[in-house]
């Protein structure tokens, strides 16, 4: 095992392990936990749900309520983008129910 002095701690090379191994990490990263796993993908679901119905819900309920504007009729030009909006949703959500 080769060491590299930092600073005047010895730490192990990157490319080596504490027990002599080859240097492979058994993963790409640091994992996150369980709960911040659903919580991103609830997040996402519901995010990609908001934006996926942006063209054709939102409008009718802002109409609902009183609020009104030119603004509201260039959410139709999102309306092409529903099928990626739909399988990005579609993504979090089969992600989310895998994980529960």
């Amino acid at each position: 095992m080769t060491t590299v002095k930092f600073r005047g701690v010895c730490m192990p090379d990157q490319g080596s392990t504490v027990d002599g191994g080859t240097g492979s990490r058994g993963g790409a990263g640091p994992r996150l936990d369980e709960r911040t796993q659903k919580t991103i993908f609830t997040g996402g679901s519901v995010l990609g749900a908001i934006v996926m119905s942006s063209c054709c819900i939102i409008p009718l309920a802002l109409f609902s309520v009183g609020v009104t504007g030119a603004w509201i009729g260039n959410l139709a030009a999102l309306y092409p983008y529903k099928i990626y909006f739909f399988v990005v949703t579609a993504g979090f959500l089969g992600a989310g129910f895998y994980k529960a």
